[in-house]
């Protein structure tokens, strides 16, 4: 049987943005495990993985820092975009 979990808005900022820089993980042991136990794990990757800031709103910030898709990728949430290869 194939396993499928969902989730919404993935996206770290916020207090998970301060865990992250620091190293500490951001998901519980319990989520973890559920994630880990899927096949696949669909979610939106809120905003791009990336340093720059909004030129257009510099007070909001939905992006990923550096680091995000290969942090999320250990954790078995892979991102698949078809365009990604035009935005490296």
């Amino acid at each position: 049987m194939l396993a499928v979990g969902f989730s919404g808005d993935l996206c770290i900022s916020g207090s998970y943005l301060a865990n992250f820089r620091l190293n500490k993980e951001i998901f519980s042991t319990d989520l973890l495990n559920d994630i880990k136990q899927c096949d696949y794990f669909v979610s939106n990757f809120e905003g791009a993985e990336t340093d720059n800031i909004n030129f257009l709103r510099s007070d909001v910030r939905v992006v990923n820092p550096k680091g995000s898709l290969t942090y999320l990728s250990s954790r078995n949430i892979n991102i698949y975009n078809p365009y990604y290869s035009y935005l490296i």
